[in-house]
């Protein structure tokens, strides 16, 4: 009978999940970080579960301990269940964006559950908090949302937020920015509006 398991990830997200599911168990429960650093195998499985037992295997050898690892991504019904077992690589193949592999995210059905959770997070926040919107639009939760980050820079917080300008136009007033600078956060334009007619112009910020 074991008495030790190892959790073979170093993504926050799923460690606070196998800690809420594990809880219970008669075993001592421990994760990567517990360990001297483990060079990352490569996952080369063809699905989820085969790069999940390539995970489990590798560590266990490394650490000599019995481990459990998962693998998960996207599968897009419209992609034919692409990208898959390639997610954390498909952005950076594809469009030259790559996703950071200790990503966490964390699906809300409703836009009222976001934003609650943002206001939390950014009231949370220790050292940094980075933004970026296509549009903005003055209200009740633009107000809410700028003396969030306001009162983040008195606490010493770095706060930085990115808006598209095209996406803004019509709704903010051309230097509403400095409105922000003010308050100490930085701010500024992605692909600031020319008036010109040229292509450079569809590379709008929708991510």
């Amino acid at each position: 009978m074991i008495n030790e398991l190892v959790v073979a990830t170093h993504n926050q997200g799923k460690v606070e999940e196998f800690k809420s599911l594990m809880k219970d168990l008669p075993i001592e429960i421990k994760y990567l970080a517990d360990f001297d650093a483990v060079e990352a195998p490569a996952e080369t499985g063809r699905t989820f579960a085969a790069n999940a037992r390539q995970k489990a295997t590798y560590y266990a050898k490394k650490l000599g301990k019995p481990c459990i690892a998962d693998d998960s991504g996207l599968e897009v019904q419209a992609l034919d269940g692409a990208p898959g077992v390639r997610s954390a690589r498909y952005a950076g193949e594809k469009a030259g964006y790559p996703i950071y592999r200790a990503e966490y995210a964390h699906y809300f059905p409703e836009g009222e559950a976001f934003w609650l959770d943002l206001l939390d997070t950014l009231e949370k926040a220790e050292h940094f908090i980075f933004l970026e919107y296509f549009i903005l639009d003055r209200g009740q939760m633009y107000d809410q949302l700028v003396d969030a980050l306001a009162e983040r820079v008195r606490a010493g917080v770095e706060v930085r937020l990115i808006y598209d300008d095209f996406g803004c136009m019509g709704k903010m007033p051309a230097h509403f920015y400095r409105e922000l600078q003010q308050k100490g956060i930085k701010c500024a334009a992605f692909n600031t509006v020319r008036p010109i007619m040229a292509i450079i112009m569809n590379h709008r910020d929708h991510r």
